[in-house]
């Protein structure tokens, strides 16, 4: 978790995005908990096994802090891909033969997205997969069948 907050650390390397932006939390709220410890982890300064990133937190409200549900995650990966854009397009670019990963590490139920909004959600991961970025997606952690989005949406790629 040190690697989050002090020193050399994340928190100031990253971007936050919040999908719902009058539910808006400051990067501050954010320095315990699972996501962070795993950014951390990942990209740490002093642990990190890929040191050299840019990451970009999408804050989307759980229901206990005023969130939807479903509609919110979809609208976090919306922003997600169009921060990508941007940032292909927006000096200093970004160099997309290096390669983005998007984490989607949420889980949807089937009953909180009607069909148009798992069918505009998978538009948005095949956007992503056409312009490179690399989705990775839980396989649930019971021996179940997993029947939750994103898993749901998946896709086919060329």
């Amino acid at each position: 978790m040190q690697d989050f907050t002090n020193g050399a650390n994340i928190k100031d390397k990253t971007t936050w995005i919040y999908a719902r932006p009058d539910l808006a939390f400051k990067p501050e709220d954010f320095n315990q908990g699972h996501g962070t410890c795993m950014l951390s982890k990942v990209t740490g300064d002093q642990y990190g096994v890929s040191k050299n990133v840019s990451p970009v937190v999408v804050k989307v409200p759980s229901i206990f802090e005023g969130g939807n549900g479903g509609q919110d995650w979809v609208d976090g990966v919306r922003k997600s891909y169009e921060d990508f854009k941007a940032r292909l397009d927006t000096p200093p670019r970004l160099d997309p033969k290096v390669g983005a990963i998007i984490s989607l590490s949420f889980q949807i139920p089937p009953t909180r997205l009607d069909p148009p909004a798992v069918d505009y959600f998978r538009t948005i991961l095949r956007s992503l997969v056409s312009e490179g970025v690399l989705p990775i997606t839980g396989s649930g952690n019971q021996a179940n069948m997993v029947n939750v989005s994103p898993t749901l949406c998946r896709i086919d790629v060329d």
